[in-house]
C-alpha cells in the first residue's frame, strides 16, 4: 500500500476512518466490562461506514465531473446523485451509469469502467458491499443498527511458543487455520470471560462489527488508491 497515491483530501478521510475504528475497538473493550453495547459504540460503528462511503462517493463525483457527457443544467442537476454505484444486478448498474452520462466508459475507457464494475456484488458473488451500503444508509438516514454483547466462559490457551488460542466449551480449541489444538502439559490454560459482539439488521446478523469495519477500511483504501490512478 502506497499512501502517496492518495491526495490530501482522500488521505484525510481514511486517516479519520482509521482513528474511528481504533476508537471503536477501545469502546468495545469497555462494553465487554459492562456486558452491553454503549450508544457511543453504535455511533462509532456507523461513523466509520459513513466516512468510507464518503470516500467512494467523492471519487465517483470526480469521475462524473471529468467524464460525464451531460452538459449545462442537466450536468448540474445530476451531480448530487453521482454517488458510487452499488447494485445487485448489472441492469441497475448500467442504468445508473447511463443516467449519469457515463455509459460510454465501457467502450471509451474500459479500464475505468472495469474498475467500477469489479467490486459490484453481481461480479464478486458476495453480499459484503450490499451490507455496507445498507448499514451506511441506515445509520445516516434512519437509525443506528441494533448491537448486542454476549459474554461466555472460555479458556485462554497459551502455547510454549507464545501463540494464544481462545476456546469455548461449545466450539472446542482451534488455531487460526481452523485446526484442532490439543493443549499439552507445557501449555498455559486460563479461565476467562469472552465477550462477543453482534449487529442485527433486516433479519441478518453480523458478528464482530469491529472486524467488519477494519477489513472494510483496508479494502476501501486499496480500492480507492487503484481507482484514483485511472481518473
Amino acid at each position: 500500500m502506497n499512501p502517496d497515491t492518495l491526495d490530501d483530501e482522500m488521505k484525510g478521510i481514511f486517516d479519520r476512518a482509521d482513528e474511528l475504528t481504533q476508537n471503536l475497538a477501545q469502546e468495545y473493550q469497555a462494553c465487554a466490562q459492562q456486558t452491553e453495547v454503549s450508544e457511543r459504540a453504535k455511533n462509532l460503528f456507523h461513523e466509520v461506514l459513513i466516512k468510507l462511503r464518503s470516500a467512494l462517493d467523492f471519487a465517483m463525483n470526480r469521475i462524473y465531473c471529468k467524464y460525464t457527457t451531460l452538459q449545462g443544467k442537466n450536468k448540474t442537476k445530476q451531480e448530487h446523485s453521482a454517488g458510487f454505484p452499488i447494485f445487485e444486478n448489472r441492469k441497475d448498474f448500467a442504468k445508473k451509469l447511463k443516467g449519469l452520462g457515463l455509459s460510454h466508459l465501457e467502450t471509451d475507457n474500459p479500464d475505468l469502467y472495469g474498475k467500477l464494475l469489479k467490486p459490484q456484488p453481481f461480479e464478486t458473488g458476495t453480499q459484503k458491499l450490499i451490507e455496507f451500503r445498507n448499514l451506511s444508509n441506515l445509520g445516516k438516514h434512519v437509525k443506528l443498527a441494533r448491537q448486542d454483547c454476549k459474554v461466555q466462559n472460555a479458556k485462554k490457551i497459551t502455547a510454549p511458543n507464545g501463540v494464544v488460542t481462545i476456546s469455548t466449551g461449545a466450539s472446542g480449541c482451534f488455531d487460526k487455520q481452523g485446526k484442532p489444538v490439543d493443549p499439552g502439559p507445557d501449555y498455559k490454560v486460563e479461565e476467562i470471560n469472552l465477550a462477543t459482539f453482534s449487529l442485527s439488521h433486516q433479519s441478518k446478523e453480523l458478528w464482530e462489527p469491529w472486524f467488519f469495519c477494519r477489513e472494510l477500511c483496508l479494502d476501501t483504501r486499496r480500492y480507492i488508491e487503484s481507482l484514483l490512478l485511472l481518473i
